[in-house]
Formats: C-alpha cells, structure tokens, sequence
C-alpha cells in the first residue's frame, strides 16, 4: 500500500516501528509491510532513533527542546540551571539519558527560559 507523498506518521507510531526493528529479528522490510509504510521510510526512523534515543521523534511535537545542546550552556549558569545534578563536567553531558536525567534537563531548560524572560522584562523596564 503507496502512502501519498508528505504523509505525517505521529511519533509514538515512529518510536513503536523503530524499537520493534531495534528489539526484535524482524526485517526492516517485514515491519514496513505489515504497517503499510515503505522501508525506507522506516529505516530513516531507525537511524534517528539509534542516534537520539527514545526523543528522537518528539522534539517538534512536544514543544522542541530549548536546550538543543547541554554543552553550549554558559559555564556560569552550569550550576545555577542544576545541571551539576546530573554531570560535573558540561563535556560528560551526553545522551541517551535517564528519566531523572531528562527530567532534570527539562528543569533546567525551564529555568533557562525564565532567565531569559526576566532579563528580557528587565530591559522593557528601562525603556519606557
């Protein structure tokens, strides 16, 4: 079965398909067929998932990431956002992560975002 071209598949269906052929000894072929996707479609979701984890289909849908990169965090607000929590050193801070982990990053990326809010506040205030 031919899917029309720019069809959108929702990501937990992507994230199901790429675990299955990650978990099981099915054919990427074998998954394809019996979910009426082509298989390259599903080998693209295999690849994403290998390299990004069990997010790799998420970051549009669930708002994207603000943090795109831990590592680009300034040093200065390394410890401030919490992320010393999780890693001492920025450089170690690479996924895959734990569900704390991935929770303490969505903290931190919250935090971030204040920040920014507060500054932004901050010069609205001195200009009026």
């Amino acid at each position: 079965m031919k899917h029309p071209r720019g069809k959108r598949y929702d990501p937990e269906f992507k994230l199901r398909l790429a675990k299955e052929f990650a978990e099981t000894d099915k054919t990427l072929e074998e998954i394809a067929q019996e979910n009426g996707i082509s298989s390259k479609t599903l080998n693209n979701w295999t690849v994403k998932y290998r390299k990004e984890g069990e997010d790799a289909f998420f970051k549009g849908s669930r708002g994207g990431s603000f943090i795109r990169d831990p590592n680009k965090i300034p040093p200065v607000l390394y410890k401030e956002l919490g992320l010393d929590k999780i890693s001492e050193n920025p450089s170690d801070l690479k996924g895959p992560f734990t569900e704390k982990e991935k929770l303490l990053l969505e903290i931190a990326e919250y935090k971030l975002q204040v920040k920014i809010l507060q500054e932004a506040l901050k010069k609205k205030r001195e200009t009026e």
